[in-house]
């Protein structure tokens, strides 16, 4: 939907009037090329986290943002369906949570409840989740948090 709301221009994802901005995620190629080469190494059956270390991202345009990653590390190598105390990993030096990547075992790309708890949580600028060579499906809190809050705020009686 973002890339096809870009084609279109920005009139269009603010005619959607979404109750947050519109992320659009790239890579460096070198950066690319790295988490590619880190995601073949990863071993069958088990979940592996990353840390964004390094991303610039650009100023707002019509409410469309573009956030360009740098550099990646590999932090741990969980079991099949999970990682140990993700909210305790992939920490700035100040304490402030970095964006992570983690994998998906089986392949699939969605964000599971727990997923989708842990990244709001976290408040990370933004989290990805890897399930193939050339696939990230990007999450991010702020609009977790703002569909909870707009969903809430609609279901209450006035």
């Amino acid at each position: 939907m973002v890339l096809f709301a870009w084609q279109l221009g920005p009139s269009v994802v603010n005619a959607q009037q979404l109750p947050f901005m519109v992320t659009i995620v790239d890579w460096e190629p070198e950066a690319l090329e790295r988490q590619r080469r880190k995601y073949r190494s990863v071993p069958n059956d088990h979940e592996v986290l990353f840390c964004v270390e390094a991303w610039v991202t650009a100023d707002v345009w019509n409410g469309i943002q573009r956030i360009t990653i740098r550099r990646t590390r590999k932090e741990d190598t969980g079991n099949r369906h999970s990682i140990d105390q993700t909210a305790l990993k992939c920490l700035a030096s100040d304490g402030v949570p970095l964006p992570t990547i983690h994998t998906h075992s089986e392949g699939n790309c969605q964000a599971s409840p727990d997923d989708l708890m842990m990244i709001a949580a976290r408040g990370a600028p933004f989290d990805g989740i890897q399930c193939g060579e050339h696939h990230v499906v990007w999450v991010f809190a702020r609009q977790v948090k703002a569909l909870a809050n707009s969903v809430y705020a609609s279901e209450r009686p006035p």
